[in-house]
């Protein structure tokens, strides 16, 4: 006998490239699921946007448009009362973000809790914004039936600073979006400086970027106070003055307009001029970009995953970052560590990877093994398990 087909619920309102980090994880979820599960009805629920692009993957598959944006009241009454109709088995929040009134079974992905450290200026003005992140935190998580955290650092987080049962909270490694097989990476390395000239090659040509040089540092995220870019400036600025670096700094992602110090900080220091900001980059662009940088730079004090470091390793450019847990613990000896708090530790980290191509190289040769690890098919198969075994309690 067949078994009875439950209903799944999906958060999918931060679905899509725009989102960065979560995005990418919902997209990925969704595309193995309707693989994997042929059996369970999924319900998808989008933000309009993204309900006109996204494409059902499959006949147990359904979107459902939603008019409820994240981190709004909204969200605590009329996305409610849109999930109620559906009378769900189970629902699965993407982010800790959600109506705090839900009274049916589900299951929370909480990334990290980044907020709590480094509110930003919006919620660091606000005294009930910060009241009302820790209480649905806090909330999402009492109430869960489990919770996915992307690594033990957010575990422990969740543990020592929300005091969260830890039998409640599994670690599911994230994917890397485009994957490439050893066998690509491997004839990547073999014409290592051949393959990062005709990225930057095409970045000229086919996206008229033409003033970027041969040798430059890339970043790619969010304009946030945690990414830590005004240390990242200064830093850029000491490889100029202290190591007569002549490449570019590439700082990718779109500005945020609460966050102009970065730019204001490259334009004291004289740097306007030698820093590329392409704004935000499609899945083409970021690729080029990823393969044709001498090194990628994640300068962050605080992170959840890092999946960014991960793709650039994926396509063939070695990471300096951060020496914060998260960091380690994904990525292992294929990186080098530098203090975030530091700029001069930094430049003089970034130097050790710019001036010697047999580095690079040896940290990208370390990554081969420690990339496989990571994988959105293995993620979706774990995340089904624990919907099977919430659904049987």
């Amino acid at each position: 006998m067949m078994p009875k087909p439950l209903k799944i619920g999906i958060d999918a309102r931060m679905y899509g490239p725009k989102q960065t980090g979560i995005g990418t994880y919902i997209e990925y979820l969704i595309k193995e699921l309707a693989k994997q599960d042929k059996i369970n009805q999924y319900f998808i629920f989008l933000l309009p946007q993204e309900f006109i692009k996204f494409n059902i993957p499959a006949q147990n598959f359904q979107k459902i448009k939603v008019n409820s944006h994240w981190y709004s009241m909204h969200e605590q009454v009329f996305f409610l009362f849109d999930l109620l109709k559906y009378k769900l088995d189970l629902m699965h929040f993407t982010h800790f973000n959600l109506p705090i009134f839900y009274p049916r079974k589900f299951i929370v992905t909480i990334h990290d809790i980044t907020p709590k450290f480094f509110p930003g200026h919006k919620m660091g003005k606000s005294i009930y914004r910060r009241m009302a992140y820790n209480l649905i935190l806090k909330i999402a998580a009492l109430k869960s039936s489990e919770i996915i955290v992307p690594s033990y650092k957010t575990k422990n987080d969740l543990i020592n600073f929300y005091k969260v049962n830890s039998r409640k909270i599994c670690v599911i490694y994230e994917g890397i979006k485009d994957k490439n097989d050893q066998s690509s990476r491997r004839k990547f390395l073999e014409n290592y400086s051949w393959h990062k000239e005709k990225a930057v090659e095409k970045l000229k040509l086919t996206f008229k970027i033409k003033n970027l040089k041969k040798s430059y540092i890339f970043y790619v995220g969010v304009w946030r106070d945690h990414k830590n870019l005004l240390n990242l400036i200064k830093a850029f600025n000491i490889l100029i003055k202290k190591y007569n670096f002549k490449g570019q700094l590439v700082l990718g992602g779109e500005e945020d307009s609460y966050y102009p110090e970065t730019r204001a900080e490259s334009e004291k220091l004289g740097l306007k001029d030698k820093v590329i900001v392409p704004g935000f980059l499609d899945s083409e662009k970021l690729t080029l970009f990823y393969q044709g940088a001498s090194v990628f730079v994640l300068p962050s004090f605080y992170e959840g995953f890092g999946l960014v470091t991960l793709e650039s390793l994926n396509h063939g450019t070695p990471v300096a970052c951060s020496d914060i847990e998260p960091l380690k613990e994904i990525l292992g000896d294929s990186a080098l560590y530098f203090n975030p708090k530091n700029p001069k530790d930094m430049a003089d980290k970034l130097w050790q990877v710019l001036s010697n191509e047999n580095l690079q190289k040896n940290f990208l040769a370390k990554a081969q093994n420690i990339l496989e690890k990571y994988d959105w098919k293995k993620m979706a198969k774990e995340t089904l398990a624990i919907y099977k075994k919430v659904l049987e309690d």
